[in-house]
């Protein structure tokens, strides 16, 4: 349950290629015109959400430049002025500073999880049986925390057996609720 989105809309992508194609008839042009028209959508989005997180950020820094340039328009102390100023700063803090190639950070987040494998496993052989029960409710509480984060965003699924005890994706994502 991983959150790969990439995979998941290739996996959608595939089901619509070999299952929804093939049901619908060669005379419903339209309808297979719209197919292929969902199905380069979807091929579209897959390639560009490595770059999203870059493009935001470049749109950012963008919007912060046209802020700074816009604001020396205006005489010092003006309402304005102060406000714009304002806006970058917060947007400094809020807002990605830096491009991030999604690759990248996936590739360092699947490795951090090998890493974390690799040490649970040495722990659990050093250990033994006189500290297993501590790196055991280590290990579940971490679990259960994924457990629940995971279920939240794919609930909107329908497949869940009880969605409503679930956090919504926007605060399981971000670590709210019962989901963090």
């Amino acid at each position: 349950m991983v959150p790969d989105i990439a995979l998941r809309l290739s996996a959608t992508l595939k089901a619509l290629e070999d299952v929804i194609t093939p049901a619908i008839s060669q005379e419903a042009d339209l309808a297979r015109e719209q197919l292929e028209l969902v199905k380069r959508s979807i091929a579209l989005v897959i390639d560009q959400l490595p770059f999203e997180y870059a493009y935001l950020a470049q749109d950012a820094n963008t919007d912060r430049a046209l802020a700074r340039e816009l604001a020396s328009f205006f005489l010092p102390g003006h309402a304005m002025q102060a406000e714009l100023l304002d806006a970058v700063r917060d947007s400094e803090n809020t807002l990605p500073l830096a491009t991030r190639d999604a690759r990248d950070l996936a590739r360092c987040w699947r490795n951090l999880k090998s890493v974390l494998e690799e040490a649970v496993s040495a722990l659990a052989k050093d250990m033994g049986t006189s500290g297993s029960s501590a790196l055991t409710e280590v290990i579940l509480r971490y679990s259960e925390t994924r457990n629940v984060r995971e279920r939240a965003w794919i609930a909107a699924t329908g497949f869940d057996p009880d969605p409503e005890s679930l956090p919504g994706i926007a605060e399981a994502a971000l670590g709210l609720g019962s989901a963090s």
